[in-house]
């Protein structure tokens, strides 16, 4: 009984040790994890990693168009038991904003269908980071984008973000951001907008022309809606400015503990 028993354990770490070695090889990530996402249009360059330590991917490809220069992602598998994609870490260095824009256009419900708010599969993302490289659209120019996130997860029907902070620099205004999103809540820590081209922005209002429309929105039932917002401080700084018979030459505006219920207000889109 003992060499039987001996015998099985040595098979038990034999079989452990060549499973550990397949999962944390190149070849299972391309032979099983690419294999997957080429079916939904996206390709790379080269990858390099094992599941447990995480993998690198260069040239993430969207439809044979540059996504990400870089990806740093790191799965942990055993959430897969219960029915949860877990990422523990997620980096995203030098997105191009067109082709990410293509990716959420594509992959958005179709707004003539019978879908509901709800997501067919819980996720959770841990230590999220996004840089996209500058871009410009129309007469906005953006020359820095920078998000990290704690964590994003949709489990149970509920949707939640961990502290978020946000930076970017545009020709309309430098913006910086700090929060969270939990159980339908926005909480903002800090809102701050400096630089802000009051005139260029006022410009820019002005030729959009706004059309109305017949769509509703469910806030009621939509999990990633927030029902209500809270404010710790907000502040906006303007640049000096000649407007028709205003002359500034310093405006700063500045906002401390504000909070509003969100299904109480009435949002018409287009304005």
């Amino acid at each position: 009984m003992k060499k039987i028993a001996l015998i099985l354990s040595l098979l038990i770490v034999v079989v452990i040790t060549i499973l550990t070695t397949f999962v944390n090889s190149n070849y299972f990530f391309d032979r099983y994890i690419a294999k997957n996402i080429t079916e939904y249009g996206f390709s790379y360059t080269h990858s390099q990693g094992a599941l447990l330590d995480g993998f690198v991917v260069e040239d993430l490809k969207y439809k044979n168009r540059i996504l990400s220069s870089n990806v740093e992602l790191k799965i942990n598998p055993l959430r897969l038991f219960n029915g949860v994609v877990s990422v523990s870490k997620i980096n995203l260095i030098g997105v191009h904003e067109d082709v990410l824009e293509s990716v959420l256009n594509d992959f958005k419900p179709s707004s003539d269908s019978n879908e509901s708010n709800t997501i067919a599969l819980d996720f959770e993302l841990k230590n999220i980071l996004l840089t996209i490289k500058p871009f410009q659209i129309k007469e906005i120019s953006v020359k820095k984008n920078s998000l990290s996130v704690d964590y994003v997860s949709y489990l149970n029907n509920r949707f939640n973000v961990g502290d978020v902070n946000y930076e970017a620099k545009t020709n309309l205004g430098d913006i910086n951001f700090q929060g969270k999103f939990e159980h339908r809540v926005l909480h903002i820590y800090k809102l701050a907008i400096e630089e802000f081209a009051l005139k260029r922005v006022v410009s820019l209002i002005k030729g959009i022309k706004s059309e109305g429309t017949q769509e509703e929105y469910h806030m009621k039932s939509n999990p990633f809606i927030p029902q209500q917002v809270f404010i710790d401080k907000a502040t906006l700084k303007v640049i000096p400015f000649i407007f028709e018979n205003i002359k500034s030459k310093e405006l700063e505006l500045s906002l401390n503990k504000i909070s509003f219920d969100v299904s109480k207000l009435l949002f018409v889109k287009g304005y």
